[in-house]
């Protein structure tokens, strides 16, 4: 099984025990806790959004009242009046929560065409506003910490329930803890503090499965299969971040071309087949579109930009929380 070697997102698919999944040849190997935490998790209502707009369910998937509440309003993306222009300072500090590649090979898969599969809008929107890397709440410098950062969002969205703190500095924190185990137990030199070496997706679903935040998680390796997965819930991306995705455009698009700046964890959360694009979100702040409800951090990449960075390696982690 291959091992993708990017500092910030390196998928490692070691000796793990596997968790049935349907037959579909995307889906690689994962993994599962029967034991652990809380039972903060549910299903909640999906997102989905028409032709005309890109609209989804707010709020929580929570308990029940005994009158129905009443529909929330649709979240949309919204487009700036104008491109905000990026600073270069920004850019600076962006790239340093990027973690360099690592030496050893790098497997590319062969060039392929996207396939598109007949399902609908489907869109994911997040409880907290983004978490910001930059930002280390105990002070410090910002961290390189995005698959942790990338796994508390994941958690911390629809279609889950979440009953625990919606603070983002208290998440922040949260994402650093993960982080931090993350580096003890994955294949790399070094771990976190001191280090800032970077983790995989992989091994943050394995430690967020053993505080009681996961249920079970698999790797997806085709977009085809990340179609599939999205109509169930987000997922967690790991690929290269290349120099021109720092700059969205007004609408929050950006473009999947420049050099190779690192490996980036960010999350997964709606598709839309009529612009064929999907939505993601960051965990650099500010940084991004800002949504109807006031929450920052989101962007699109069109499916031939995605479907370039799972032909470099990209992957992504899927699944349920506890």
């Amino acid at each position: 099984m291959r091992s993708v070697v990017f500092a910030c997102f390196a998928v490692a698919c070691g000796a793990f025990k596997p968790v049935p999944v349907d037959p579909q040849p995307d889906a690689g190997s994962g993994g599962s806790f029967a034991s652990g935490g809380g039972t903060t998790t549910a299903a909640g209502s999906s997102g989905f959004a028409g032709s005309s707009g890109f609209a989804g369910s707010s709020g929580f998937a929570g308990s029940s009242t005994a009158s129905p509440a009443p529909a929330p309003e649709p979240v949309t993306v919204l487009c700036a009046d104008k491109v905000k222009k990026t600073l270069q300072a920004d850019v600076k500090l962006w790239r340093r929560t990027l973690m360099p590649i690592r030496k050893g090979p790098i497997r590319a898969r062969m060039r392929s065409s996207y396939e598109l599969l007949d399902l609908p809008d489907r869109f994911w929107w997040g409880y907290a506003p983004a978490l910001d890397q930059n930002v280390n709440p105990d002070g410090g410098p910002g961290l390189g910490s995005c698959t942790g950062n990338a796994g508390v969002q994941w958690r911390v969205n629809e279609p889950w329930n979440w009953t625990g703190t919606l603070d983002p500095q208290d998440l922040e924190r949260l994402a650093i803890q993960i982080y931090s185990d993350a580096t003890h137990e994955d294949p790399f030199e070094g771990f976190y503090p001191p280090d800032d070496t970077g983790s995989s997706p992989d091994t943050v679903m394995r430690v967020m499965a053993r505080r009681g935040m996961v249920a079970e998680w698999h790797t997806v390796y085709t977009f085809a299969g990340l179609q599939r997965e999205i109509q169930k819930g987000p997922c967690v991306a790991g690929s290269n971040w290349k120099t021109n995705m720092f700059y969205p455009d007004r609408c929050g698009q950006v473009e999947v071309s420049g050099a190779v700046e690192g490996g980036h964890a960010y999350l997964v959360a709606g598709i839309h087949y009529g612009t064929k694009r999907m939505l993601f979100r960051n965990s650099w702040g500010r940084w991004g579109a800002r949504t109807s409800n006031g929450f920052t951090g989101y962007f699109w990449i069109t499916f031939g930009g995605i479907q370039k960075l799972i032909d470099e390696g990209a992957d992504f982690q899927c699944g349920t929380p506890k």
